[in-house]
């Protein structure tokens, strides 16, 4: 009888990658498209920065943006460079939140074997893009703070908050208030794991961008969410058999 909930990295990264193969076409597509997207944004931004700020620069702006192995994109002192990387955050952070809440929905559909297509891909439901856009937001806003005021905060809501989003997409809830106590549970007891899965993602990544680039390192999202995918589904279902043995177990905190 599971008495505690726990996961296996070996067995989510053993499911990310049999099932990537069979969908490889559809992940790459996807992939390549946000991968697409991101350079013609970057290119955007590179042309403003030429246009109102130094021609010069434009160039190197747009290399350091997506091809470099520098983690940090040099921008002018002053408001033309407060504007600018208000502009490039803004815009990141939204396509982020689309084109994961793409990844997500096909990682889902992926490990329930009921994949879906391109076409359904491109649709946006709004009954669950808001709530996930909220969930995301309301855990980024306690992460931020928490670190802001002390780091160790900021690492308890990067683990209790791991999850935001996913029980929205997986339609277990759908309400960001019912998702927030939904993963809180999901994680308690295994919170200091999920961290330690957060450092191994940046290591990761961070690997990837030193031999490769920003461009290279994004074609491997697919297995990224594959892996949390398949990891959330191990603590739904030990959670389930928790539930199961103590219907009155206290609601964790």
């Amino acid at each position: 009888m599971t008495t505690k909930k726990s996961f296996s990295l070996r067995s989510a990264i053993q499911f990310a990658v049999q099932s990537f193969i069979p969908n490889a076409s559809t992940w790459l597509i996807l992939a390549a498209t946000w991968l697409g997207i991101y350079l013609l944004f970057g290119f955007i931004q590179a042309y403003t920065y030429s246009f109102w700020i130094d021609p010069a620069l434009a160039n190197s702006y747009i290399t350091n943006l997506f091809f470099s192995r520098q983690f940090i994109t040099v921008l002018p002192q002053g408001i033309p460079g407060t504007l600018q990387g208000f502009w490039m955050f803004f815009t990141i952070f939204c396509l982020s939140l689309l084109s994961t809440y793409q990844f997500i929905r096909f990682a889902f559909g992926v490990y329930n074997n009921k994949p879906l297509s391109l076409r359904e891909l491109c649709s946006i439901d709004r009954k669950t893009f808001f709530p996930y856009v909220g969930a995301l937001a309301l855990a980024f806003i306690k992460i931020s703070l928490g670190c802001i005021l002390l780091l160790i905060p900021g690492l308890y809501y990067m683990g209790r908050y791991y999850f935001a989003g996913f029980s929205i997409l997986d339609g277990t809830t759908d309400s960001i208030q019912q998702d927030m106590k939904r993963i809180t549970q999901l994680t308690y007891q295994v919170r200091i794991k999920l961290i330690c899965i957060i450092f191994l993602w940046v290591a990761y990544f961070a690997l990837l961008q030193f031999i490769g680039t920003r461009a290279f390192a994004m074609l491997f999202l697919p297995l990224f969410w594959l892996i949390n995918v398949h990891i959330y589904e191990q603590l739904k279902t030990d959670q389930a058999a928790l539930d199961q043995a103590a219907p009155q177990q206290p609601e964790a905190s």
